[in-house]
């Protein structure tokens, strides 16, 4: 029997088995929105987990984020596939980002979410906004940068940019392991606009990245038992499929559109943050 409580829908314990078994399908979906626009499927399971299943936000979170290992492992894949992923670069960020999403998720017990979910939340509008009007010029703008990087040795030629971008990282593994969220959110804009990074290779890179920082964050929410491994396997599956599926799709749609598409999912992703945080 399903019930209406505060305007949360939820599933009661005599049906419950039936809606778990939607897990993989709801994992599938967010995979290929997460594998194409480079968002972490984290802004589709913390919601769903929190309002459908009844799960503690600390929950939700912490299962979300060993969802998105998953979902970060099917993604690489894919757009290794296609040798859209600057491994060594991601590496090198991955080494901010790890021990950001450690602090991150350390912090859920500490520091009230509220505070960074606005700033954030704020500061992704801004850069949501930004990217759509230059959609508009999106070859003048992004293109014209962008040529400049061939191969992925031309990224660790500009050193204060991948100082920059090293430094953002961290900031950006302390918000996806504090609010559960993929780092793509942060960190595709890092390498669109500060790496100048062509927009797929950006997404792909992105995906490569988040299954590093969610497992890292992860750990720390196991180890205070706040991840359902049960939820998190059968939406795992889902979203490991997912992600090859959507990698593979994103071949299929011009640079401009696909950067249009992740610019829209980051608006979303702001506002559902401050309407949560505010």
């Amino acid at each position: 029997m399903v019930y209406y409580c505060r305007k949360v829908f939820f599933v009661t314990n005599v049906n419950k088995a039936i809606y778990e078994w939607v897990l993989p399908l709801i994992g599938l979906l967010a995979g290929i929105f997460a594998a194409i626009t480079g968002v972490g499927g984290g802004v589709l399971f913390v919601p769903v987990l929190t309002l459908v299943y009844a799960f503690a936000p600390s929950q939700a979170i912490g299962t979300s984020l060993l969802v998105m290992v998953f979902g970060g492992v099917g993604a690489t894949i894919g757009y290794a596939r296609q040798k859209k992923v600057y491994f060594k670069a991601g590496a090198l960020l991955a080494l901010a980002m790890a021990p950001g999403a450690v602090t991150g998720a350390y912090l859920t017990e500490v520091v009230p979410a509220r505070i960074l979910g606005v700033v954030f939340g704020l500061f992704l509008a801004a850069i949501a906004i930004q990217m759509i009007l230059s959609t508009t010029h999106y070859k003048q703008n992004i293109a014209e940068k962008t040529k400049q990087i061939t191969c992925e040795a031309e990224c660790f030629r500009n050193k204060k940019r991948l100082i920059l971008a090293f430094a953002l990282s961290f900031f950006a593994g302390i918000i996806s392991g504090m609010l559960g969220i993929g780092s793509g959110a942060f960190l595709v804009p890092i390498l669109l606009l500060v790496v100048f990074v062509p927009v797929h290779i950006a997404i792909g890179t992105s995906m490569f990245l988040m299954g590093i920082t969610s497992l890292a964050g992860s750990l720390q929410f196991y180890r205070v038992g706040n991840i359902d491994f049960f939820y998190a396997i059968l939406l795992g599956i889902g979203a490991l499929i997912g992600t090859q599926v959507g990698a593979y799709l994103s071949t299929r749609i011009r640079a401009e559109k696909v950067q249009l598409l992740f610019a829209v999912a980051l608006l979303i992703v702001s506002l559902e943050m401050l309407l949560k945080y505010i």
